[in-house]
């Protein structure tokens, strides 16, 4: 196998695999056809994950002619639905995937004087890569797939930006440590995802604050006013769990703060929130 990448703008997550092969028979063979199997590998054991086909744009696919010692280049894809690529994120946990696939060539060999099929047979063969058929899609590559299909950003988000400069500074600010959490929580850094998420709630506390005014001299939003500061103190409490090396966080404790801070984020934008005022710029004059 020569790469692995995403299929952008499928209706289905789609992996598409480069691969090369030789024929090592010494007549023309015409493959009629391509079949294949995909395994996903986990310390659990191997995982099916669908049958392998092959990316044709021509029409009709086959047969396709193999000549002695020629290189054969072709790409195969992978149909996937996102329960599955969920999965695979979970056994993944922040690293590579690993993959085995079986594939069986139906064929034919063609006499070359008189272009005629001599006999039908099958050949099977693995997808192989750096000399391995249980193969390795490291991190980085399997993060530009996830790319390829937004995979971070399925769940949408609906962040209402304030009208007013500096709430909208803010908001955007802390949008922006949501994404760097996203990207950690991907490459594997779970501590890191829940540090990115602590700063981005923590970011909003003006904006925060101003909305729990609102809410005070009014006794019938006394349970809401309360709750709500509660909520926001235990996200920031649940989220201090990262920085602490005795204790890493976990994936699910990542996942579990990263939604919820994005949640909240969404949450707060949607409020009655006063527009802030700029702080005064420093004075350049001497004191």
């Amino acid at each position: 196998m020569a790469g692995v990448y995403g299929l952008p703008n499928a209706a289905r997550p789609t992996i598409v695999f480069r691969v090369t092969a030789t024929s090592t028979h010494p007549f023309v063979i015409a493959v009629l056809g391509i079949e294949g199997t995909m395994l996903l590998r986990t310390s659990q054991g191997d995982r099916y994950l669908g049958p392998l086909s092959r990316l044709c744009l021509q029409s009709p696919p086959y047969p396709m002619e193999f000549h002695p010692h020629n290189k054969w280049q072709d790409q195969l894809v992978l149909s996937l639905d996102w329960e599955t690529v969920h999965e695979i994120e979970k056994y993944r946990d922040g690293g590579g995937v690993g993959f085995s696939a079986g594939l069986q060539f139906m064929c034919a060999e063609v006499a070359k004087e008189k272009s005629e099929v001599q006999s039908i047979f099958w050949l099977q063969a693995d997808l192989v890569r750096d000399g391995r058929s249980d193969f390795q899609v490291s991190q980085a590559e399997w993060i530009e797939v996830l790319g390829r299909w937004n995979y971070a950003e399925i769940l949408p988000i609906e962040v209402v930006l304030p009208k007013d400069d500096v709430n909208r500074k803010i908001f955007a600010s802390s949008w922006a440590h949501i994404n760097d959490a996203k990207r950690r929580f991907l490459g594997g850094d779970y501590p890191g995802t829940l540090m990115e998420a602590r700063k981005a709630v923590e970011g909003l506390g003006e904006p925060f604050r101003g909305y729990i005014k609102t809410l005070d001299g009014d006794k019938d939003q006394s349970l809401r006013r309360d709750n709500t500061k509660k909520l926001y103190d235990a996200l920031k409490g649940f989220a201090s769990i990262g920085p602490h090396s005795g204790h890493p966080a976990t994936r699910s404790e990542a996942l579990a703060s990263l939604s919820m801070c994005q949640q909240f984020l969404a949450f707060l934008s949607k409020q009655d929130i006063p527009s802030a005022i700029a702080p005064p710029e420093p004075s350049s004059e001497p004191t």
